[in-house]
């Protein structure tokens, strides 16, 4: 494994998913967000930092996933580890949050769309950015 290229891809596509998620959350969701407000937690921006940790963590192990995984690094693999990883993550994860927590279903749908372009757009800067070692 590229080491410095394997920290320098966690760091661009932490940024890129930390945008995406800025977009998707604060912007495009707010006004659904309002609507389900008594869900959250009231002291819930004292654990920003938490759910920043949780992102980073998460990136690191998507990037050594496909460092691993990934035979050919390039957009097609960088953007099918991402569709993989979203149909995954962002259709049984999400259910499974609709199952625990009372969350209107079209915001549940809103979420796994969303998720899977996340994902998308991540898989394509990690394919885009990561290049193994030349040898």
């Amino acid at each position: 494994m590229n080491v410095k290229r394997y920290l320098i891809t966690v760091l661009l596509v932490f940024l890129t998913y930390e945008i995406l998620s800025y977009l998707i959350h604060s912007v495009l969701l707010m006004d659904a967000y309002q609507n389900i407000s008594t869900l959250w937690r009231s002291d819930m921006m004292q654990y920003l930092w938490l759910m920043y940790l949780a992102d980073l963590l998460f990136v690191s192990f998507f990037v050594l996933i496909y460092t691993q995984w990934s035979k050919s690094y390039n957009l097609i693999s960088g953007f099918i580890f991402g569709l993989l990883s979203g149909l995954m993550i962002s259709s049984a994860g999400v259910l499974n949050q609709h199952v625990v927590y009372p969350i209107p279903f079209e915001l549940t749908i809103q979420w796994m769309i969303y998720g899977l372009l996340q994902f998308l757009i991540s898989g394509l800067v990690l394919g885009l950015v990561y290049k193994p070692k030349r040898t």
